[in-house]
C-alpha cells in the first residue's frame, strides 16, 4: 500500500465518476462511533496567528509576506496533506515524533477543527491510516473550521485572543499546562 500522506489512495472508476466521497464517509462514521468530538492539529505556537488568517494550508499552497516565518512541522504537514489526529487518540505518535525532533513542549499549539463543518465544505475525499491513526485532508482548511486553540506559551495569549477579537472570529482560546485547562476567551457557538 503506497502512503496516503503523499498521495490520496486511487479511486475505482465509479467512484471517480460520481464524485464519491468514500473515504471522508468511512471516517465520519468511525468517528462518531468513538465519540470524537474534534480533529486536532499540531503547530509551532508562532504559528497560530497565520494559521488564523489564513486557515491550515498544504505546503505546496502556503503564501508568506517576506517578514513572515512559518514553522513546518513534518509530522503533519506536507506538500499534498494536512494529518490531522482525533481527539480521542492517545497521541503517542505525536509524543514520539516530537521528542524525537527536539520540540520544546512549551511551543506546541493544539487547534481543534470541527470536523463535521470541514466535510460539509470539502471538495476532496479524505483518507485515513491505520497505522499511524491520522487523517489526511487533500486540501486547505479554512479558519472557520477551527472551534478552539489550545497554546503552553502565556506570552502568546493575549496576541491570539486580540486577533480573535478584532477579526470577530467564533474560536475559544485556551491555556494548558501541566495538565491543567484554562479557559481564556468565552464565545457563544
Amino acid at each position: 500500500m503506497k502512503n496516503i500522506k503523499y498521495k490520496p489512495p486511487k479511486k475505482n472508476i465509479i467512484s471517480s465518476i460520481f464524485k464519491s466521497k468514500s473515504g471522508m464517509k468511512g471516517i465520519l462514521k468511525l468517528a462518531e462511533t468513538k465519540n470524537v468530538e474534534h480533529f486536532l492539529f499540531y503547530t509551532h505556537v508562532n504559528n497560530v496567528l497565520i494559521i488564523l488568517e489564513n486557515g491550515i494550508r498544504l505546503l505546496d499552497d502556503k503564501k508568506l509576506l517576506p517578514s513572515q516565518e512559518y514553522i513546518v512541522w513534518t509530522y503533519l504537514e506536507n506538500e499534498k496533506s494536512i494529518g490531522l489526529e482525533m481527539d480521542n487518540s492517545s497521541r503517542v505518535n505525536f509524543w514520539k515524533w516530537s521528542n524525537d525532533a527536539n520540540i520544546d513542549i512549551n511551543e506546541i499549539a493544539t487547534i481543534a477543527i470541527n470536523y463535521k463543518y470541514l466535510a460539509e465544505i470539502s471538495k476532496k475525499d479524505w483518507a485515513h491510516d491505520d497505522t499511524s491513526n491520522l487523517i489526511y485532508i487533500y486540501e486547505n482548511i479554512n479558519p472557520e473550521a477551527i472551534e478552539w486553540v489550545m497554546v503552553k506559551k502565556r506570552s502568546e495569549i493575549e496576541l491570539i485572543k486580540t486577533y480573535i477579537e478584532n477579526n470577530n472570529l467564533n474560536i475559544d482560546v485556551f491555556y494548558g499546562e501541566k495538565g491543567n485547562i484554562e479557559k481564556i476567551d468565552k464565545k457563544d457557538r
